[in-house]
């Protein structure tokens, strides 16, 4: 993979989780809940996939368990930060 490619990569990764940021905002003042309950009233299809993943086996029932309890706001704004910083670098450095 040449660097124009890890470039426009980390570009996407920069920009290409805004939505993350509407529903962390989204998530804050909806009232707090959980994942579990924010997935499976706005998001019917994910709620749908962590069911699948948590068939696969008792490791998996287990992290999904996990982190279905995790506040929604938690997990949006980790992943938007985790993103980012990686596309931030990748722009960085082959930039």
């Amino acid at each position: 993979m040449n660097n124009k490619h890890l470039y426009n990569f980390g570009q996407f990764l920069i920009w290409g989780d805004f939505y993350l940021v509407y529903f962390f905002v989204h998530s804050l003042f909806v009232e707090p809940m959980n994942t579990q309950e924010y997935t499976s009233q706005y998001f019917g299809l994910a709620y749908s996939l962590f069911n699948l993943v948590s068939s696969w086996g008792s490791l998996f029932e287990w992290y999904i368990q996990w982190v279905l309890t995790w506040p929604a706001m938690l997990l949006f704004f980790l992943r938007f930060t985790f993103t980012t910083s990686i596309g931030i670098w990748l722009v960085r450095r082959f930039g």
